[in-house]
C-alpha cells in the first residue's frame, strides 16, 4: 500500500498556543478531538470577538453512527483543561482560574444538520494571545505551533495527540540545530502527555509510545 504523503509544515493551518497544548487535560474521546480540533483550526485572529460557532455535522460524523456519536459529543462540555498557574496569573491576572472548560455549550440545531459551539471566553483569549512571529528572541504573545489537521484526522488515541503536538512543538524549537531526536526526562515526557499516574513501568509506556508512533508514520 503506498505511503500518504504529507502535507509541509510549511502548510500546516492550525495554529495552536503551546500553552493549550502543555495543559493537562481530560481524556477526549475521538469523536470530541474532531470538534475539538474543528474549533482549534478557526481563525482566532481574525474572529478575536467570535465565542459562538456553527459546525456540520458531515464535517464531524462522516457516515458514523450519528444518534450514539451526539450522545458522545455532548461529553466535551464536562472536559475540563489544567493550565499552568504562572501563566495563566501573567495573562489574566493573580486571581485566575487555572482550569476551564473550553467547550461548555454545544447545541444542536433543529435544522440537524449542524451544531452551535460556544467557547469559553478565556480559552478564546489564549487562543488569540498567539504571537505570528516565531523568529524574535521575545514575543509579544505567547508560542504557538503549527499542525496539520489532514494528520490529527488520522489518530485514534488521545495520547497519539498529545504526542504530536509535543513532537512538532519540539520540532519549531530545534530546527535552528537540526536535531533529528528528543531528549526529554520520561518525568517531562509523562508531564507534557498528561499521564503521570500512568505507565508505571517502562514496559507499558514503550508499548503506548511504539503505538502512537505507528499511527504517526
Amino acid at each position: 500500500m503506498e505511503k500518504k504523503k504529507q502535507p509541509l509544515p510549511s502548510n500546516y493551518t492550525i495554529l495552536l498556543p503551546n500553552a493549550i497544548s502543555e495543559a493537562s487535560k481530560d481524556s477526549l474521546s475521538p469523536i470530541e478531538m474532531r470538534l475539538y480540533h474543528e474549533i482549534i483550526s478557526q481563525n482566532h485572529l481574525q474572529l478575536n470577538d467570535q465565542l459562538v460557532y456553527t459546525i456540520s455535522y458531515d464535517t464531524l460524523f462522516e457516515g458514523r453512527n450519528k444518534k450514539r456519536k451526539k450522545e458522545e459529543i455532548i461529553n466535551i462540555q464536562k472536559r475540563t483543561f489544567f493550565f499552568d498557574t504562572q501563566f495563566m496569573k501573567k495573562y489574566f491576572g493573580k486571581n485566575a482560574e487555572a482550569s476551564i472548560v473550553p467547550i461548555p455549550k454545544i447545541l444542536f440545531l433543529e435544522d440537524e444538520k449542524n451544531i452551535e459551539v460556544h467557547i469559553e471566553p478565556t480559552f478564546k483569549k489564549i487562543l488569540t494571545l498567539i504571537d505570528k512571529r516565531l523568529d524574535i528572541v521575545e514575543p509579544k504573545g505567547i508560542p504557538y505551533t503549527k499542525g496539520s489537521m489532514e494528520d490529527l484526522l488520522t489518530f485514534k488515541g488521545w495520547f497519539t495527540h498529545k504526542f504530536y503536538w509535543l513532537l512538532r512543538e519540539e520540532q519549531d524549537k530545534t530546527k535552528v540545530i537540526k536535531k533529528d531526536y528528543l531528549d526529554i526526562s520520561i518525568k517531562e515526557f509523562k508531564r507534557r502527555l498528561s499521564c503521570e499516574d500512568q505507565y508505571d513501568d517502562l514496559f507499558s509506556l514503550k508499548r503506548v509510545i511504539q503505538k502512537s508512533i505507528k499511527e504517526l508514520q
